[in-house]
């Protein structure tokens, strides 16, 4: 059984991916402890910054809203995430609606 907060996770990752992906700027990103480098999409909304990156610490896509969560997932079904309870999930997802995302 998925927990409240994965499926909180995984619903902000689906409304932010295609918005990052039309929105977002392709950054350099340094590997983890000396890990290859690699490239990250960068952006911010409504003081939001978020940033998604692949390969990631053995998952090959990595989402991270600092201060907020990171979640790590892979297509087979894995997921690893740390998420910030609170109201800020329900005000991204505000602002993304101000942008015309589909939610």
């Amino acid at each position: 059984m998925m927990s409240t907060k994965l499926r909180r996770a995984l619903a902000v990752r689906d409304a932010v991916l295609p918005w990052l992906s039309e929105h977002g700027t392709l950054v350099a990103a340094v590997g983890p402890k000396g890990g290859k480098p690699g490239a990250a999409l960068h952006a911010t909304i409504g003081g939001f910054e978020i940033w998604c990156q692949t390969p990631f610490k053995g998952f090959p896509y990595g989402l991270q809203i600092p201060g907020c969560m990171i979640l790590k997932w892979a297509d087979d079904g894995r997921a690893d995430f740390s998420f910030r309870a609170g109201k800020w999930d329900a005000a991204l997802l505000r602002e993304l609606d101000k942008e015309g995302v589909s939610l």
